[in-house]
């Protein structure tokens, strides 16, 4: 009887470590399924024990891992009879065997949640579940399954629900109620009314599906093993439901915690809003009267005023009062007027047109702080002009505000220092300010308007005005962007607006942007993303420690020097300290990712974002251009609306993990800035002090709105930089920031994005691995390591000009110790985790291998030398570098060495793999491919062209449908496993290969008799996706284990283009067979030239690699003439197409000889044009010319040198 057969509670360990056929079943299961080889003997019980609790911590990870439960299928659709049937039995002695709950079944079960994808799906999504749904996963080791095997009634089964219902319902009560937190806070009960059951839902529906489809995907395994008969829709259920309770409860926790920061948070926009009030009324009492009191001050201030208050109109709005914007100044840009509308629009109003004080005070508060600016000492004093307009009418125009501070700045009348003064004084913020130029910009365009519009060289002028204005205020703000725009939108008409909603639709640039933004959509670049966040989280974390313990030592020692000799070297030290503190504090938060886990952030960020994004803080321009959707596209062209908002909705995904990323960084930065400021708590401490406090909560202090705009700035560069994101390289110094900002304005040009669709975030990852690389990153090459603010922001000694520059100060200190941990972890990883056969970004965890190149990007330059590293710290090393011989850091001897990588590898490690979320340099790789193949034999040619043209459009059309590849992956997961072979979609028809490459991505059944796979030239087994599922959730690729060939090619550091045959010129049909035919090759001839002895016995890899090169090329060429070889059972085209092959595999200036001859013998024609049997071409003519021209067919055609070229056919 079969171990299978046992009675439930002789299925012990101790039985079946006894009973020989379960041992061995066990062995071979692991060994094909997981690669797994026991470390004891199996004639030792230590053996026997081994391979019993791996059978048991792999059924555990099936009950609770979907990727496992999922992979099982695919392994039972794929095996072979017998090995089914082993599967079978050990399946079903697993779902009989009683529960076993105990230490070990506990680790296995963690072990399981925690390397499930949907684990972190839950976290991500606002409430982990899966200790919840723990219950659920199958069900059979926490009773439910027992319950229904021993056949309870359907009553018994919905009342075992409902109980275990009613106490989710009673834990949620439970967990929902808590003490009240500051004056009228809500209670926790409250807050899960008020939107934790929203998280609950997300959650419970979330685990509800994964438990279910876990369930559902081991029933089909039962199924495809005989082991039922169909699926059980009534464990699914049950799975799902259980799955969706138990996560519930999580989620109605998490969701209550967020909803209770939310409630905090809103408090304090409340009181904010308050202190804004007295703010205002404050600053007007004090300062700004005395300005409209003021002799020098008062005529501009009055001017000022107007020109703002000329802006408002009063309009009635369901029993309200309002003041809108002017109609000439797009509501959205300016955040000024913003303010003051959303002010108004708080009041409740009496009466007709009544006009709130506050209102008053708050206009004049603005005239009064820019007069007092343009009136500053030694101020130049302002001009006046006249101005032409398109219709030849003239206007006299005064300077506007712009111009005279452009002037005051570069004259040194108005600094830094003196700016803010007057902004604090009259609670005025630089973005308000900016309100006052947009409305300047706009009446002076509105009274050109009468005589016609603006004339194109004055628009340009005013243009190039705000420029150099945006230039000199780097630092500050950025307040001339939405005076840009409106002098852009200036006057457009009824045709101009119809002409902006073509355009938002089928204008190149809106199609193009939207294309590229469609690049991003699959989950699976969701997931890659942020696993990458996470990993530059925790380099962020290390780059704040190492630059704080830097700041804080060298503070020390200025502020013991200083308390000796100078007061100011003293407070110069103690600053240093204070910055070091805070960025140690902030490596600190980082590190235990404060605001990145389970989707809940600290009721302090909550509250700095919620206050961000009101727009009555004249802050909400900056939160925009955070938080904005698809953060690397946004600025590829202006169109805001039409087709591309559908991509940006469909990167919905993507939005939720970069905001995330930069929020919880903003959050960081700002609290790091009021920390080292003296701020007690930092950005916590600010809102307590000056908010939460009911002492201080009604009083002006505090007030959000006058936070140091330098440090908001610097924040949100540092929040960008981050998302890889950062911009205005312009404003540079350097050689290098100069050809970036050309590089990225080159690529937002359609024909170039197509080449490079994420030009930004290819500059922004080169810096990344630059400024950490260890010793490189501290010379500052072409003003690499350069910040914004032009000269300012130049870094570093000038030591060989002012290209070349040495940076040793604090932040250097802290990303170069940051990029030594980086590439000692790289190395750990790839010395654990790797081997002789494994390359930089490939990884064997658990017997399977896994391709991580898409999650690493920005990463990959460390694994790329980690990788280098470990090729030559191995026993057989003798490598040097600059005299020095790298030690010896591992034991395998198995490395290959004295074999030179390829430069094309470095060059895609240090540009990020080309990519952004796993979206390659498509159209670089194609062309690379093609000419290499192509040129060897001449050159490219009509043909090729061809090819090359039908390629490159279909996978233009392709890119903006690579989400739909998504639906490809559920296919193969959930339908059948041919959804997952890749089909050749290669055709000789123009037309039929470029429909064939646009719509690869969409989910395409593979027919064994009409399609035909695409080969691997590595192996006898056709491409496919190994693991569609995991790919989808965890963005991670799966790969097959390698044959014995693979390993030696890969061990030897063989490119693909080395033992893939060269293409057939014309014909990407014959190519791919011939990819077949070396496939075949592969695992017969190479194979046992590798196992031979005369082989195994060459003295050093060098020899190996260069008499292993020359078989594989003698079979290279082998397969493609067996492709091109004609049969007898050809279809006349098909003899054709071979003939045109052959053709084409002649030199090119050997063809020309044919072409000539064959012009004179055959009275001028061309043997192109000329009609043949089976097709246009008489090529077979040309073979025949050839031999007689150049007296027998060559080895260009025909190679004669291999033995196995007749076994081959």
């Amino acid at each position: 009887m079969s171990y299978n057969y046992y009675d439930s509670k002789d299925m012990t360990k101790e039985n079946l470590t006894q009973d020989k056929e379960f041992v061995e079943d066990a062995r071979i299961f692991l060994a094909e399924r997981e690669s797994y080889k026991t470390e004891n003997s199996l004639d030792t019980q230590e053996g026997k024990e081994e391979i019993y609790d791996r059978f048991m911590e792999h059924f555990r990870y099936q009950n609770v891992n979907e990727v496992s439960a999922t992979r099982d299928l695919f392994y039972a659709q794929s095996a072979d009879k017998v090995s089914k049937k082993r599967f079978g039995r050990l399946m079903d002695t697993f779902d009989k065997m009683d529960s076993d709950f105990g230490y070990d079944a506990a680790q296995d079960y963690l072990g399981g949640v925690f390397t499930a994808p949907s684990t972190y799906l839950g976290m991500f999504s606002f409430g982990a579940a899966k200790a919840g749904s723990l219950a659920a996963q199958q069900g059979i080791k926490l009773g439910i399954r027992e319950v229904l095997k021993r056949g309870a009634t359907e009553s018994l089964k919905k009342e075992g629900i409902r109980a275990t219902a009613g106490n989710i319902a009673k834990e949620t009560a439970k967990a929902s109620m808590g003490k009240k937190i500051g004056a009228g806070f809500k209670s926790a009960g409250q807050s899960f009314m008020k939107g934790g059951y929203k998280t609950a839902a997300w959650s419970a529906g979330i685990d509800g599906v994964v438990g279910g489809y876990t369930v559902f995907q081991q029933e089909r395994t039962r199924d495809e093993l005989g082991l039922v008969d169909g699926v059980s829709l009534k464990n699914v259920a049950i799975a799902t439901t259980f799955s969706a309770l138990g996560s519930g409860t999580i989620g109605a926790i998490t969701g209550t915690k967020r909803t209770s920061s939310s409630n905090i948070a809103e408090q304090i926009r409340q009181i904010a809003i308050n202190k804004e009030t007295k703010g205002i009324e404050s600053a007007n009492k004090n300062f700004t009267q005395k300005v409209f009191r003021g002799a020098k001050t008062k005529k501009d201030a009055k001017d000022f005023l107007k020109t703002i208050t000329d802006a408002t109109t009063t309009v009635s709005e369901k029993g309200k009062r309002k003041l809108p914007l002017s109609a000439t100044v797009p509501e959205k840009l300016i955040e000024g007027k913003q303010l003051k509308e959303s002010l108004a629009g708080d009041i409740d109003f009496k009466s007709g047109n009544y006009i709130p004080t506050i209102e008053d005070k708050f206009h004049e508060n603005i005239a009064a702080a820019a007069s007092r600016i343009v009136n500053l000492k030694n101020m130049p004093a302002p001009l006046t002009k006249t101005v032409k307009t398109k219709k030849g009418g003239t206007a006299i125009a005064s300077e506007r505000i712009s111009s005279r501070l452009s002037r005051g700045l570069v004259s040194g009348a108005i600094t830094d220092n003196k700016l803010y003064k007057i902004l604090d004084e009259h609670n005025v913020t630089m973005t308000q300010l900016s309100s006052l130029m947009v409305e300047e910009y706009s009446q002076f365009g509105k009274g050109l308007s009468r005589l016609g519009r603006i004339a194109k060289l004055e628009k340009k002028g005013m243009l190039k005005e705000l420029t150099e204005l945006d230039q000199k205020l780097i630092n500050l703000a950025d307040i001339v962007t939405p005076a840009q725009k409106v002098i852009q939108e200036q006057n457009a008409g009824i045709g101009t607006k119809v002409a902006s909603v073509y355009r938002n639709w089928f204008g190149l640039g809106a199609l193009n942007k939207a294309r590229i933004g469609m690049m991003t959509i699959q989950t699976a670049t969701t997931a890659r993303n942020t696993t990458n966040g996470y990993m530059r989280n925790y380099a962020y974390a290390l780059d704040n420690l190492g630059e704080g313990f830097a700041n804080t030592l060298a503070g020390g020692g200025k502020a013991l020097v200083g308390s000796l000799t100078k007061k100011e070297l003293q407070e110069e030290g103690i600053r240093a300290i204070k910055l070091g503190v805070a960025q140690m504090r902030t490596g600190g938060q980082a590190a235990y990712g404060k605001d990145l886990w389970l989707g809940t952030k600290s009721w302090e960020t909550e509250a700095l974002e919620l206050l961000f994004r009101d727009k009555r803080f004249a802050k909400s321009e900056i939160a925009k251009k955070m938080f904005k959707e698809m953060g690397d596209v946004g600025e590829l062209v202006g169109a805001e609306g039409g087709i591309v908002k559908i991509a940006r909705k469909a990167n919905y995904l993507n939005t939720l993990s970069d905001n995330m990323f930069k929020r919880a960084v903003f959050s960081r930065e700002m609290d790091k800035y009021l920390f080292a400021s003296g701020q007690k708590g930092g950005l916590k401490g600010f809102f307590e002090e000056a908010y939460l406090n009911p002492e201080n909560a009604s009083k002006s202090i505090g007030k959000f709105s006058l936070l140091d705009d330098k440090a908001i700035g610097k924040a949100m560069e540092t929040a960008l930089d981050f998302t890889y994101q950062g911009e205005k390289f312009a404003n540079r110094e350097g050689l290098f920031n100069k050809g970036a900002d050309f590089f990225i304005k080159m690529a937002t040009v359609p024909i170039f994005s197509l080449a490079i669709p994420f030009p930004r975030y290819l500059v922004n990852q080169l810096i990344f691995q630059y400024e950490h690389m260890p010793i490189i990153g501290s010379l500052n090459l072409g003003g690499i390591l350069n910040k914004g603010g032009g000269k300012e922001g130049v870094r570093g000694i000038n030591i060989a000009g002012e290209n070349i520059r040495l940076k040793l100060d604090a932040e250097a200190f802290g990303k170069q110790t940051t990029g030594i941990a980086m590439l000692a972890g790289f190395f750990g990883i790839r010395n654990h985790f790797g081997d002789e056969t494994t390359g930089p970004y490939e990884f064997k965890v658990g017997g399977k291998r896994y391709d991580m190149t898409a999650s690493l990007g920005p990463f990959m330059g460390f694994a790329f030398l980690a990788d280098w590293l470990y090729r030559h710290s191995g026993p057989k090393s003798e490598k040097s570098i600059a005299g020095f011989k790298i030690p010896q850091l591992h034991n395998n001897d198995k490395v290959a060495v004295g074999i030179d990588g390829k430069a094309r590898d470095a060059i895609n490690a240090f540009t990020g793999g080309m990519a952004k979320g796993g979206s390659s340099l498509w159209i670089v790789d194609t062309l690379v491919d093609n000419l290499i193949n192509y040129n060897q034999k001449g050159g490219a040619n009509n043909q090729t062209m061809n090819e090359i043209t039908a390629r490159l459009v279909g996978d233009m059309f392709n890119s903006a449908t690579v989400g739909v590849g998504q639906l490809k992956d559920i296919a193969g997961t959930v339908l059948d496993p041919d959804y997952r072979v890749m089909k050749d979609t290669n055709d000789i028809d123009f037309v039929e290969y470029m429909f064939k490459r646009a719509t690869r991505s969409f989910p395409k059944k593979y027919d064994n008799e009409k399609d035909t796979p695409m080969y691997n030239s590595s192996r006898d087994k056709p491409l496919h996706s190994v693991n569609p599922f995991l790919k989808m959730l965890g963005g991670i690729n799966e790969k097959d284990n390698n044959t014995r060939v693979q390993d030696e090619i890969a061990r030897l550091r063989f490119d693909y283009r080395e033992y893939t045959p060269r293409k057939i010129t014309g014909d990407g049909v014959f190519s791919n067979l011939s990819k077949g035919e070396m496939g075949k090759a592969m695992d017969s001839f190479i194979l046992a030239y590798i196992n031979n002895p005369d082989y195994q016995n060459l003295p050093n890899d060098n020899l190996k690699r260069e008499h292993l090169k020359a078989l594989i090329n003698n079979y290279r060429r082998v397969s493609r003439i067996k492709v091109m070889k004609p049969m007898d059972n050809d279809t006349s085209s098909d003899r054709h197409r071979k003939f045109k092959a052959r053709y084409f595999d002649i030199p090119e200036a050997k063809r020309k000889v044919i072409e000539r001859r064959y012009k004179t013998e055959f009275e001028g024609k061309n043997l192109f044009e000329v009609n043949a049997p089976g097709g246009k071409g008489d090529y077979l003519m040309g073979l025949s010319l050839y031999k007689k021209t150049y007296g027998k067919f060559s080895d260009d055609l025909f190679p004669t040198d291999i033995k196995a070229f007749d076994t081959l056919n």
